[in-house]
């Protein structure tokens, strides 16, 4: 039995899901190499993920291990079965930065990083089809705005943006 520690509703949820991680971390800490293993899920699979934060409390996803949405930072979600993968820093969603988690003596918010971060605002956006524009016109409107906002951000930091 699978029980998660907290539900996007509060309390706690009981499945007959089994599942397993095994993870190994590089010598130089730069990877993750991971398999992950799952089955008996009640609900359609949309992603696995490691969140960061006390226990008990849902924090932040700070990595994705597998996603059903097209992804660049993750692997395909079988509905059941095995997903394997290496995890680096260019893996880190934007959110971890805001829990201090960071590649190791980066603090550098180059274009490269903006552009890196608009990206996965956008994988991270599940907008609907509707009269106002397709979904990769609305993804693509959240990268284009997510830069911009970081830029300006910056600027008024005095980060020389």
């Amino acid at each position: 039995m699978w029980i998660q520690e907290v539900s996007p509703g509060g309390g706690a949820v009981s499945t007959g899901a089994s599942g397993r991680f095994r993870g190994e971390i590089s010598k130089d800490g730069s990877t993750i190499t991971y398999t992950l293993s799952y089955s008996g899920l009640e609900g359609t699979v949309a992603q696995a993920h490691i969140y960061f934060a006390q226990r008990n409390v849902a924090g932040p996803i700070v990595v994705f291990l597998c996603r059903t949405t097209q992804s660049v930072t993750a692997p395909t979600c079988p509905q059941a079965g095995t997903v394997t993968g290496t995890l680096t820093a260019a893996n880190l969603t934007i959110m971890a930065a805001g829990q201090g988690i960071s590649e190791a003596g980066s603090t550098a918010a180059d274009d490269a990083t903006i552009k890196r971060a608009a990206q996965l605002a956008a994988e991270a956006a599940q907008p609907s089809e509707d009269l106002r524009g397709s979904v990769e016109y609305k993804r693509d409107l959240v990268r284009v705005l997510t830069a911009r906002a970081l830029r300006k951000a910056l600027e008024r930091a005095g980060a020389g943006r």
